[in-house]
């Protein structure tokens, strides 16, 4: 595994009512994330909103409590 964390940003455009009809989001599904993070050896995935603190607390304890389970090489 690597010292990586794959980090969905933005989740917040889903809910938001005013976009334009030019604008289009793809948007990753829980599943297809948690593929995806095994795949390229993260250890984890989080959906995260800066705008509505959506996870973004939970996906940095995260990282720092795993993250101790590592050794960086050097």
């Amino acid at each position: 595994k690597s010292l990586a964390v794959l980090v969905e940003t933005k989740v917040d455009l889903l809910f938001n009512n005013n976009k334009t009809t030019e604008e289009h989001y793809d948007f990753v599904e829980n599943d297809e994330g948690i593929k995806l993070a095994k795949e390229i050896g993260a250890f984890g995935f989080f959906k995260t909103s800066a705008e509505y603190n959506l996870n973004i607390q939970k996906m940095f304890e995260y990282v720092c409590v795993n993250s101790l389970k590592y050794k960086i090489p050097k």
